[in-house]
């Protein structure tokens, strides 16, 4: 991959020194091993995100059909209110019906 973007980052001369001693462990030049630190930084932000994304849709998924089914049973439970009010509004009828 072709690198010719520049970034210039300011360190203090305590972490250019150790960020130097880990490029030299793995025999980078410092800017190598910035270029990749920085992409795999970058990288991970970016799979994060889309875990996030796919989590919150997922319970947004989950939320909708919890909230669907406990409104159907509201639903029923309206239903069968009403046909207990209209059940007892016919015996109540019957009985005072003379």
């Amino acid at each position: 991959m072709a690198r010719d973007e520049k970034v210039i980052i300011r360190l203090t001369q305590e972490t250019k020194n150790k960020f130097q001693s880990i490029a030299d462990r793995y025999g980078l030049t410092i800017s190598a091993l910035g270029s990749y630190v920085i992409g795999e930084y970058v990288s991970r932000i970016e799979k994060n995100e889309e875990m996030q994304q796919k989590m919150f849709e997922t319970l947004l998924e989950d939320m909708v059909e919890v909230v669907a089914r406990e409104a159907g049973k509201s639903l029923e439970m309206v239903g069968a209110l009403e046909k207990v009010a209209e059940e007892v509004k016919k015996r109540v009828e019957a009985q005072n019906r003379p």
